[in-house]
């Protein structure tokens, strides 16, 4: 299957392809990274829905479960009470590293997982697969680099303007359908701004050598930027 970069393909398209490559390569960790809103979870789901579809076993691993307990915050997830916001820095690479290690070698570990509108109360126990997506922020920053060592590392970016709207959408959603969800819209509009900051701010690794990245157009579509020898 030939992809161009100047078309535009939906989501299940590139997902079978990224899963079609990461069997015949035996690329088990796969690393999604993008600001937020921008479609990262989504794209997750629908690559090991193509994983599953072809036999093998995934599950996803958010970054945002390893977040340093000093920068957590109740149902908003990080605490931004000194007007900052989220750095690569704020994140437990290592722990995480640690994990996915254990989780290669066969070794299931339990972890306190974020729920969105809910908070930190959740644990869960995270059993090996055969294939793991690792999604969140900054997953191809410098600080992570120091510790990840993904097999296939995948971007999505937006126009802020997409960014804005599609956030705006899901809080939107959430605030219908889930009690527990408290962010008011002020709120929402607030870490907007924020996210989009903090996706300028930080320095971008530039050893990856398997690096697809996507450029989104819609809820379910995006552009490729397709570097030579990655898939």
């Amino acid at each position: 299957m030939e992809f161009l970069s100047n078309k535009i393909y939906q989501y299940t398209e590139i997902a079978a392809l990224i899963a079609e490559s990461a069997i015949d390569r035996q690329d088990r960790i796969l690393g999604l990274t993008g600001t937020s809103s921008v479609g990262k979870s989504t794209f997750s789901e629908i690559i090991k829905e193509q994983l599953h579809t072809l036999g093998y076993t995934a599950q996803i691993i958010s970054a945002d479960n390893y977040l340093k307990e000093e920068f957590r915050a109740g149902t908003n997830f990080w605490n931004r009470l000194d007007g900052s916001f989220l750095r690569p820095s704020h994140f437990d690479w290592s722990l995480l590293k640690i994990h996915l290690d254990q989780l290669l070698q066969g070794q299931a570990y339990e972890k306190e997982c974020y729920v969105r509108g809910t908070g930190w109360q959740t644990r869960t126990m995270i059993e090996p697969t055969d294939f793991y997506i690792v999604e969140g922020l900054f997953l191809d920053s410098v600080e992570a680099a120091e510790y990840m060592a993904y097999d296939f590392l995948i971007s999505l970016t937006a126009e802020d303007r997409l960014i804005r709207t599609l956030r705006l959408e899901r809080d939107a959603y959430y605030r219908r359908t889930s009690p527990s969800f408290t962010r008011t819209e002020e709120e929402t509009l607030l870490e907007i701004e924020n996210t989009l900051r903090a996706s300028k701010s930080y320095r971008i690794s530039s050893h990856w050598e398997r690096y697809l990245k996507l450029n989104v157009k819609g809820n379910y579509n995006a552009t490729l930027e397709i570097p030579d020898k990655i898939l």
